[in-house]
């Protein structure tokens, strides 16, 4: 039988999506028994400044999610930094991408969020949110 691929305590299932700073996977939290997804940031094995910034910056993205509590946003469980990569383990939202409205830079009036299934609807209203908050965080 082969092994499951795992990131600490996590079992990974796939990829989610991909970036140039990392990559977003759908992983099983065995421990609890339920699905999540995971963010991580790579880490460069020559970590210079602009590490530095990316990573604090990172840092500050699960301290500023984890304080917030509401319906609407994405709830973070987990932060954990290596040598070589940093992770946001947050709850997985189950749903369509919105990678190709975005892309064409469309914008979601209220009015259109029942265009969307829940779960994208969700998000749209997650990120109305917490821009309202001056919380913005980009998601590639």
């Amino acid at each position: 039988m082969d092994a499951i691929p795992t990131l600490g305590q996590y079992e990974l299932r796939g990829t989610l999506g991909k970036g140039a700073m990392g990559t977003v996977y759908d992983a099983w939290d065995p421990a609890i028994a339920r699905r999540v997804a995971i963010k991580t940031l790579r880490l460069p094995a020559d970590p210079g400044r602009e590490t530095a910034e990316e990573l604090a910056r990172f840092r500050r993205e699960a301290q500023a999610a984890g304080r917030l509590t509401h319906p609407n946003i994405v709830a973070i469980y987990d932060y954990g930094e290596t040598t070589d990569l940093a992770d946001i383990v947050l709850e997985f939202v189950d749903g369509p991408t919105l990678k190709v409205p975005f892309d064409n830079r469309e914008r979601f009036a209220p009015t259109r969020w029942s265009a969307f299934p829940p779960p994208a609807a969700v998000t749209i209203s997650r990120a109305t949110w917490a821009r309202r908050r001056a919380f913005i965080a980009c998601y590639r």
